[in-house]
């Protein structure tokens, strides 16, 4: 593959995967993924691209050589012979890893590490498929804090959607209508009734019957407030004829 053989789409996975091994998770372009994913606005998109890198590579018929491409490293010869399995087995026994020298570590590099052993020794469809496995783990792995914080906040938010939901569902006091209405007729008797001594004669009247939390509630999202008077007046409860 040359330069001038990539789709746009294979050269933007390039230009990622590029920064990635060689200036690490703080490279320009995966900063600006990661600060994607703090806006609304664009976090869907951020989290698009971190799919799509993924799935590029799984639908790739040659993950490795696409990788090694994008990476800046030509793709050796493989097969099995004497002096390559014995140099395999040299890096085994050193413990000395195929990426070196990278910005990089965590399971998605070791597991492109155990799939280039697999490539170098002629084992295309096993070296490939752990390839794919690595590529998931390494983008999960440079983005697991935006990931999760971003998860996390769906799954908050579709709790809370769902609490309004039942919420909604559930009857309302039977008193509900009744004491919108006193509300009301009290507030446009008594313009200069102070809230508290609404709520205070509510409360002593509705007494067993509904909270003081409520029709606290109920007063302040009601709507009805006056406007604030110079001098509060005494009231007393209006009630429906």
């Amino acid at each position: 593959m040359t330069h001038g053989e990539m789709s746009i789409r294979a050269t933007i996975v390039a230009t990622f995967i590029n920064e990635l091994f060689i200036d690490g998770a703080d490279s320009t372009a995966i900063s600006t993924l990661r600060d994607g994913f703090k806006n609304d606005a664009s976090a869907s998109l951020a989290r698009n691209m971190v799919n799509n890198i993924i799935h590029y590579f799984e639908c790739s018929d040659n993950p490795i050589e696409e990788f090694l491409y994008f990476i800046g490293i030509e793709s050796a010869k493989t097969g099995v012979d004497d002096q390559s399995i014995n140099t395999l087995l040299y890096m085994d026994e050193k413990l000395t890893p195929f990426l070196t020298d990278i910005p990089l570590s965590g399971d998605g590099i070791t597991a492109l590490n155990a799939a280039l052993a697999l490539h170098f020794l002629g084992m295309k469809n096993n070296g490939d498929n752990l390839a794919r496995i690595g590529i998931k783990l390494l983008m999960e792995g440079v983005f697991s804090d935006e990931i999760s914080i971003r998860e996390f906040n769906e799954i908050a938010q579709k709790a809370i959607s769902d609490a309004q939901r039942e919420k909604a569902k559930r009857p309302r006091s039977p008193y509900y209508s009744e004491v919108i209405e006193v509300i009301k007729l009290t507030w446009e008797k008594y313009p200069c009734g102070a809230k508290t001594a609404l709520l205070d004669a509510l409360a002593a009247h509705y007494h067993g019957k509904v909270s003081r939390n409520a029709l606290d509630n109920w007063i302040s999202l009601s709507g009805l407030r006056p406007p604030k008077p110079e001098k509060y007046t005494r009231l007393e409860l209006v009630f429906p004829q």
